[in-house]
């Protein structure tokens, strides 16, 4: 009976291992399992490589010369923070195992070591990396459609944006969502205390919406609320709408003048 094919995880993986007895069978083992394998000897060799590709996944030893795994992964941490690392380990080698804690280690496969463990632990890598591949591209998305319009457009949760359009960044003057959050808590320290405006919640935004939303309506607009803008009044009417089965919400705000 011909052995079934097993489909590749669409995953390169980087494998740093110095004994060169382990690192010849994990590889041939991973060479049927990954789309791309990249290899090593010692950490040093590791890390140049893991600068020189496009690396999805690093797989590593923990002792080994000139730079250990563990050296290695908090110096790839430096360059990206996001990359998962798994560490193949000895049951000697337990007083690494706070350091890996601090690195951020994402798994462990004990020595002599277990293909069947280790592929799971890719499986299961490669989903989750798909995964935020996946909703990285949805959030492209959403940005791509809401730089198409004139009006101030944010995604909220509670107090934090997390997207916003170029509409925003143009009017508050600044180059990314990033840029404004480092000099301000969010959107309401621009909110005017003006009797014919909405006030200010009291807990200084932690609830924006929730704020909004206690509030009456007027013909059929959620809210309105007054900005400042270069030390003259904007007005803007402000409709929200929830997203489905989340907690994030869609805030529009267009100009009164330029709706009149």
């Amino acid at each position: 009976m011909a052995k079934q094919k097993v489909t590749k995880l669409d995953v390169n993986v980087l494998y740093v291992e110095d004994e060169e007895d382990i690192r010849t069978a994990v590889m041939e083992a991973l060479q049927r399992r990954v789309k791309v394998l990249y290899t090593a000897e010692n950490g040093q060799e590791g890390l140049d490589m893991f600068k020189d590709n496009d690396i999805d996944i690093v797989i590593t030893d923990i002792k080994m010369p000139i730079m250990n795994g563990l050296e290695m992964s908090e110096k790839i941490r430096e360059i990206r923070n996001d990359v998962p690392i798994i560490v193949t380990t000895a049951y000697e080698e337990s007083d690494f195992f706070h350091k890996s804690i601090e690195i951020g280690i994402n798994g462990y496969v004990v020595k002599p070591v277990n293909m069947k463990k280790l592929h799971e632990l890719l499986i299961d890598t490669a989903r989750k990396i798909e995964l935020e591949k996946r909703v990285k591209e949805q959030v492209q998305c959403i940005e791509s459609l809401i730089n198409l319009r004139d009006d101030i457009v944010i995604m909220i949760e509670s107090k934090y944006m997390n997207v916003v359009n170029k509409a925003f960044l143009d009017f508050f003057g600044f180059k990314n969502l990033e840029e404004f959050n480092d000099k301000y808590e969010n959107i309401v320290d621009f909110i005017e205390d003006k009797k014919e405006y909405i006030y200010k919640p009291k807990d200084n935004g932690n609830n924006w919406i929730e704020f909004l939303l206690s509030h009456g309506k007027k013909e059929g607009i959620k809210s309105i609320t007054g900005l400042i803008d270069d030390d003259s009044d904007s007005e803007f009417l402000v409709t929200f709408e929830k997203l489905p089965n989340s907690n994030k919400y869609i805030v529009i705000m267009r100009k009164i003048d330029e709706k009149q």
